[in-house]
């Protein structure tokens, strides 16, 4: 008396796994992020600059990312948000650009990611009774563990007597669901692996 194992054929969920991160390649947002504004500083000091009530909402888009490394370390991502500025009034940014993960702490679990981006801005200021459109480049760092983010960002703004200003703004990202090819592909695989377990103990059988 044995026992005999017969491979077991390819199982349906291996089309599935093929099938789904092909989808996956096609989708233009495959993780979405809530930005939660709150706080900045501004570099020309002293002003009566409304630094600690910054608060807004905005919406944060990835993909992955084609041009800079691969989805691991780096991705796209285009954001909308509306918070209250600097100036006591509206500021509704509009932004592209890419996140590259420059270290991983903490096994992973946590990254510093350099951030670069260029962004269109509508800008309410109150103190001087004028609203305005900026454009210009976005670049900043983030600290992120898990699904939760810390931004720094910082917005040159040239003056009209051609001082510069910089302003870093600070913000939280909590990240939702991951739909990402690399996030779905690891999940199907350890139930692929669990389906192909279960059918090699069925195709065992006496001889």
């Amino acid at each position: 008396m044995g026992l005999l194992s017969i491979p077991a054929p390819a199982l349906a969920g291996e089309k599935e796994l093929s099938a789904d991160t092909k989808d996956d390649d096609e989708k233009l947002c495959q993780q979405i992020g809530v930005n939660f504004w709150g706080a900045s500083w501004h570099t020309q000091r002293p002003n009566r600059y409304n630094e600690s009530g910054n608060w807004g909402l905005g919406v944060r888009c990835y993909t992955e990312n084609p041009w800079f490394g691969n989805g691991e370390k780096s991705r796209s991502f285009a954001q909308i948000d509306a918070f209250r500025n600097s100036n006591w009034g509206i500021a509704v940014p509009i932004s592209v650009g890419t996140e590259y993960e420059i270290m991983g702490i903490a096994g992973g679990d946590c990254q510093i990611s350099a951030v670069g981006a260029v962004g269109l801005a509508f800008y309410e200021s109150r103190v001087n009774r004028k609203n305005s459109i900026m454009i210009g480049p976005i670049p900043g760092i983030s600290f992120g563990c898990r699904r939760v983010k810390f931004n720094v960002t910082a917005v040159p703004k040239v003056k009209v007597d051609k001082d510069l200003i910089v302003v870093a703004a600070v913000s939280m990202t909590f990240m939702l669901e991951d739909n990402s090819r690399s996030a779905k592909s690891s999940f199907l695989q350890v139930r692929l692996n669990k389906e192909k377990e279960e059918v090699l103990v069925h195709m065992i059988v006496p001889f």
